[in-house]
């Protein structure tokens, strides 16, 4: 099984990347507009959903569960849409949005990972981001009134720690190909 995750390591890789980039850019400009951040982040929640779906659809034997990655990956599609198609929506509601994708999209990664941690490669990377991702929704959710400043800083750190989760596991992933790909070509 860890062959084959090991083969679509490029896509948690791909995944972490545009997360490390929205991440420096909304710290970067801190003073971006409302709109623009409802941009940032249905672009992130989308691509997020579309990779992860991409590589539920294109990638070898599943571990688990198919329906809980494609929950966490039709969850952020439809955040990101949400984002973009209505982009007239308040600040708060804005808030709401991303503390509830936060919580929903972190819970699930977390038990993913501990449920199938035998099946796993670095699960712990999986737990990380998930739970940066858990706290993000839970301090949205204690403190609203907090202002949409506090959610781009949120946002951007949030962005950064878990992209760069993301590339870790993707590249750990990559390194666990190499070495099948090395065992594929002694056995020749």
């Amino acid at each position: 099984m860890l062959r084959q995750q090991s083969e679509r390591w490029w896509a948690v890789t791909l995944n972490g990347v545009v997360a490390l980039i929205v991440g420096v850019v909304t710290l970067l400009w801190p003073g971006i507009t409302l709109g623009a951040l409802i941009v940032i982040f249905g672009i992130f929640t989308l691509a997020d959903g579309v990779l992860g779906l991409g590589a539920l659809l294109f990638g070898a034997r599943r571990v688990g569960p198919w329906w809980l990655r494609l929950l966490g990956s039709l969850l952020s599609i439809a955040a990101g849409l949400i984002a973009l198609l209505w982009p007239g929506i308040t600040s708060l509601a804005l808030l709401w949005l991303v503390a509830a994708w936060a919580l929903a999209k972190g819970i699930l990664q977390i038990v993913i990972a501990v449920r199938y941690r035998e099946h796993l490669a670095r699960t712990w990377l999986l737990v990380l981001a998930g739970a940066v991702s858990l706290i993000l929704g839970i301090v949205y959710v204690l403190f609203p009134g907090a202002g949409i400043l506090s959610l781009v800083w949120l946002l951007g750190i949030f962005a950064i720690v878990y992209g760069g989760a993301l590339i870790a596991r993707g590249l750990l992933l990559r390194d666990v190909n190499r070495a099948f790909k090395g065992e594929a070509r002694a056995d020749t």
